[in-house]
């Protein structure tokens, strides 16, 4: 069963709930499970994988609300909030407000993609009631290992193709005429690759998120991480995140899941059901 909700009607906040039917909730009902957007894109979530994982919790009995974040899809804008971190957070908190409310859910699951994640995991930290959180490429840091794989992988593959070499050749030629005759533009261009840039890449260093992680852990935070081979500019195999933190305990507290043959966004339905299957499968096995 689900409706659509004025979360906060001061800003407009909008989500949709999801409800398990009576009699299938099997001790769930202080739990809900909140699902946050990925980038600008609607409560939905990229190919409609909100509202897929919702009702898929929703009939192993837990609550769920995607939500929009103010100013993205059908929620209005917030002026009062100056920074998107204490944006988000707030309005994750009234979320949280609202489904403790009317619905009786003390202890809360996290879920996002991407940008959706990051948020999921600066939220867990200001606010106690959150008991887990699954995050879908996310944090990811390159290690000695990333960097093999990717000459494995990537690089000498390409080293025996024409195309590319005449690609790279191409690009090449392109930059120089730029530079040599619109330096203004190249330099914009430079600033902006430059984001890409291992530390940048999550604005966040390895050192501050294995803190934030260590934390959420003797928080009794359960945690999930989800990569797939959609970011293989960060993470490209499957004992990465182990290897992120060294000798950290932190991989023997958070599990996590590499998707290789998925894609960023899940277009195809298969892979898309894998990672629903792996989201259902661990909230009931840790929150049952």
């Amino acid at each position: 069963m689900e409706y659509a909700h004025i979360i906060d009607a001061s800003t407009n906040l909008v989500g949709i709930s999801t409800k398990p039917i009576a009699g299938e909730n099997n001790g769930r009902g202080d739990i809900a499970v909140i699902m946050f957007n990925a980038g600008y894109l609607h409560h939905v979530g990229p190919n409609r994988i909100n509202t897929s994982l919702a009702r898929s919790l929703g009939s192993c009995g837990f609550h769920t609300l995607r939500m929009d974040f103010s100013g993205l899809g059908d929620s209005g804008a917030n002026a009062d909030v100056q920074s998107n971190a204490e944006l988000v957070r707030k309005d994750a908190k009234s979320a949280m407000d609202f489904m403790q409310s009317h619905h009786g859910c003390t202890r809360f699951i996290l879920f996002g993609l991407c940008s959706g994640a990051v948020d999921s995991i600066l939220i867990a930290q200001s606010d106690k009631r959150v008991a887990g959180l699954v995050a879908v490429d996310g944090f990811g840091f390159r290690t000695k290992r990333f960097y093999i794989q990717h000459a494995i992988t990537h690089i000498i593959p390409r080293l025996f193709r024409f195309k590319h070499w005449h690609r790279g050749v191409s690009r090449y030629a392109q930059k120089v005429r730029e530079r040599l005759f619109r330096p203004g533009k190249n330099a914009l261009e430079h600033a902006a690759y430059s984001m890409t840039d291992d530390g940048n890449l999550t604005r966040k260093t390895r050192e501050e998120v294995s803190n934030i992680l260590s934390s959420l852990c003797r928080h009794n935070t359960k945690m999930r991480f989800l990569y797939t081979g959609g970011v293989a500019d960060y993470y490209n195999y499957s004992g990465q995140f182990k290897d992120m933190f060294g000798n950290s305990d932190l991989a023997r507290k958070i599990s996590w899941r590499y998707f290789p043959q998925a894609d960023h966004l899940f277009m195809l339905a298969e892979h898309r059901n894998q990672m629903i299957d792996d989201v259902r499968q661990w909230v009931c096995r840790e929150f049952a």
